[in-house]
């Protein structure tokens, strides 16, 4: 048995598709209600850290080591483009260029290249007034810059068709109610063990950054600034911030399936074990036949699911 899971050990441990993750949700204690019932809601297990566990925390953060291997505080060092930290070194960046659509899966295919990394995102929702009022400034903007193109005679940016396409969308999911916008600021910090690995760490998380059509921006002599940003004390990172809609952040959460946003069908419930939507077209060309069977004990609530089942459909078209 011990030689049996060591080998299963080993080979979990050289996979390259395993990502330990841990989320810490930081936000004002008059909050942490309404995020609890939001993290409900969506489906979301959570708990709250006692008083040794946000001391742990704290001193993980920073350490850059990780909850249970951090024992001793120590002395930063900094450097123009990196900080010292003893037993490592750790760059940090600032997100500054977001690419036009983010995918579901965006941060978690960053989080599978292997590289060890801590990322902390601040966040700031934007009032109604606040958010008609920029979106406005934003078209007129563009607006104007486009018309003073054609008065000139020159080609119309597409940078700039582009994002008077966006800003009118964004308004008028805003007017409806849809969505709303946010204040966003990414800080990333990459650790290494030796400058060498700190070196081939930064250029491999940037090349993949770029490859999305995004862009990261060292902070060169703002690293202690920048790390700090990075502790769980409600503090915003020194980078620039952007401005985003609803779902662009709910894709920053890797919480649900790559394919979360491609799938057709009816809402069948959560998942138990991995908290997602079990999403499922029952008359779709690639499934088998349409029928289901529900199996359950008294009370479990058979007749409630396929009575919502039956709603759902409806709602997509299906004559029941």
């Amino acid at each position: 048995m011990c030689n049996w899971l060591l080998e299963y050990l080993e080979q979990i441990e050289g996979h390259g598709d395993v990502v330990t993750r841990r989320w810490f949700l930081v936000a004002p204690a008059d909050k942490l209600v309404e995020a609890a019932v939001l993290l409900e809601a969506s489906g979301l297990g959570h708990w709250q850290l006692d008083e040794p566990g946000l001391s742990e925390l704290l001193q993980a953060s920073a350490s850059g080591m990780g909850l249970g291997h951090s024992d001793d505080l120590f002395q930063m060092r900094e450097l123009g483009d990196c900080l010292e930290l003893g037993h490592r070194s750790v760059s940090v960046y600032e997100y500054s260029k977001w690419p036009r659509r983010i995918g579901p899966d965006f941060f978690d295919r960053l989080f599978r290249l292997g590289e060890e990394m801590d990322l902390s995102m601040w966040i700031w929702p934007v009032g109604q007034r606040e958010s008609h009022t920029r979106l406005r400034s934003q078209r007129t903007r563009f607006e104007g810059a486009r018309l003073e193109a054609v008065h000139k005679g020159k080609m119309v940016s597409p940078d700039v068709e582009l994002a008077i396409e966006d800003a009118t969308r964004l308004s008028e999911e805003v007017q409806r109610g849809v969505s709303r916008l946010y204040r966003v600021t990414i800080t990333l910090a990459v650790y290494a063990r030796t400058k060498s690995e700190l070196e081939r760490s930064r250029k491999n998380v940037d090349a993949f950054i770029r490859s999305n059509l995004g862009a990261l921006r060292l902070l060169r002599y703002r690293q202690a600034r920048g790390y700090h940003a990075m502790m769980p004390a409600l503090r915003r990172g020194p980078g620039e911030m952007h401005l985003t809609d609803t779902g662009t952040m709910l894709r920053l959460f890797p919480f649900g399936p790559p394919d979360l946003d491609k799938r057709e069908g009816a809402l069948f419930g959560l998942d138990m074990r991995s908290r997602t939507p079990v999403i499922y077209d029952a008359w779709s060309p690639e499934a088998i036949n349409p029928h289901m069977v529900v199996m359950a004990r008294a009370g479990a609530g058979k007749s409630y699911l396929t009575s919502l089942r039956a709603l759902r459909e409806a709602q997509r078209g299906v004559r029941v």
